[in-house]
């Protein structure tokens, strides 16, 4: 588990995958954001 600082926002990440995965950590975390900004929870992000 890590976590980082982001002005008023904490992010905390506890992440297991799978061994015979495809996606990466990065694209697993673009798929959380967006889903976090169609829920209206976050701004929309853009890489």
């Amino acid at each position: 588990m890590t976590g980082t600082r982001i002005g008023n926002t904490v992010l905390v990440v506890s992440v297991f995958f799978k061994q015979d995965s495809t996606d990466t950590a990065a694209d697993k975390m673009m798929k959380m954001l967006e889903a976090e900004a169609a829920a209206g929870h976050l701004p929309p992000f853009s890489a």
